[in-house]
């Protein structure tokens, strides 16, 4: 792969219809490629879904559809997760609407909390808000205005409720 990070471990050329992906022969790195081949082509897919030529959809949710199409989140993503949660500095639902990091360990949480938060709403909202959502973002509508149509609260609203709901099923 052409400039990829050294964590990346494949590519979707959406306007290509094309994925790229590095696998090997062992068989850990054939189930890799399987759940890798999920991800990108869920990218194909939504991309189809949301084209839109004014906007496109933020990292968080555009990464954490394809994290939820490859299974239960790795054990890499929970253990950062976890250490993010416990240490207090979890990355805002609006600062993951940007590129993720280039380094490694934030880009590892921002997947990891991509996956959450979509995980979140798809389970508390249902599977057709959700595809409500991708279709609102293809109406060309911005990323807080798509929020508040279909859910009613913007990615702050969204940040706190998320982190709210997961506390309370810590403690509760």
């Amino acid at each position: 792969m052409i400039f990829a990070q050294e964590w990346t471990g494949g590519v979707a050329f959406s306007q290509y219809g094309t994925i790229a992906i590095g696998i090997g022969t062992s068989q850990g790195e054939l189930d890799w490629g399987k759940r890798t081949i999920a991800h990108e082509l869920t990218h194909l897919v939504v991309n189809q879904v949301t084209s839109n030529p004014y906007n496109y959809l933020p990292n968080w949710l555009n990464e954490g559809l394809a994290m939820t199409s490859e299974g239960e989140l790795e054990l890499s993503f929970v253990l950062a997760l976890s250490s993010a949660e416990a240490e207090d500095r979890l990355i805002s639902v609006r600062s993951l609407s940007s590129p993720f990091s280039t380094y490694a360990d934030q880009a590892v949480l921002a997947y990891a909390e991509s996956y959450e938060i979509v995980f979140y709403l798809i389970d508390k909202y249902g599977r057709e808000k959700m595809f409500e959502l991708l279709h609102t973002f293809k109406q060309g509508s911005g990323y807080d205005e798509a929020l508040l149509k279909v859910y009613g609260f913007n990615m702050d609203e969204l940040n706190s409720l998320w982190q709210t709901d997961k506390e309370a099923a810590v403690t509760g």
